[in-house]
């Protein structure tokens, strides 16, 4: 069965990449439907993104985007494949005032 969603995956991937210059708008969905086939169907395939967007944080943001965008199946297929460091914890840019230690003034 796996090996039948590897090859729709990669069949997905090749008829975006024919199509992507043609004028009919299908080439974008039939390559982001290949990748979310082929991350679902493939580990390692989801550890190579994962490290791709570790690396390059544009690509990184690219696939936030589309994880908040997408249906809620095909955004937990994607956050599976997000980094550590974008897990959503952000460090506090302002210091908090009431913590103990600090004073309210700089």
């Amino acid at each position: 069965m796996k090996l039948l969603w590897l090859f729709l995956a990669f069949a997905l991937i090749l008829l975006g990449l024919a199509t992507l210059w043609l004028p009919i708008p299908t080439g974008v969905p039939l390559l982001a439907a290949g990748t979310i086939t082929l991350i679902a169907a493939d580990r390692r395939a989801a550890r190579l993104l994962r490290r791709q967007r570790k690396a390059l944080p544009r690509l990184n943001s690219l696939f936030v985007w589309l994880e908040d965008r997408s249906p809620v199946r095909l955004g937990r297929i994607l956050r599976r494949t997000r980094p550590a460091s974008a897990t959503g914890a952000r460090p506090l840019s302002v210091p908090l005032l009431n913590s103990p230690g600090r004073s309210p003034h700089p």
